[in-house]
């Protein structure tokens, strides 16, 4: 490494452009934001995912088993791709 790559910080000692990026990836560096995204996915993730299982358990007794199934892919398809990608498929065939 050339020594015109190197910075000194307030302690002097030399860092080069590549230290910063290790520190940031810390886990203390984590936002409050991370939590919330976490929550939402678990929560999303329940709901859809009874309401899924609902739909099928649906098809084969008595009530609007397809409508519920859809319905409980595109909550999970809010937040996940799979889900997403698996009810545009229908979509399409759908059509």
């Amino acid at each position: 490494m050339k020594k015109d790559d190197r910075e000194t910080d307030e302690a002097g000692e030399g860092r080069t452009a590549d230290d910063d990026s290790v520190e940031s990836d810390s886990p203390e560096s984590d936002s409050p934001d991370s939590d919330t995204d976490l929550l939402r996915k678990v929560v999303v993730g329940t709901a859809g995912g009874v309401v899924t299982a609902a739909g099928v358990v649906m098809l084969v007794t008595p009530g609007p088993g397809i409508i519920v199934t859809l319905g409980g892919l595109s909550i999970l398809g809010s937040d996940f791709p799979i889900a997403r990608k698996t009810l545009n498929g229908i979509r399409k065939r759908l059509r």
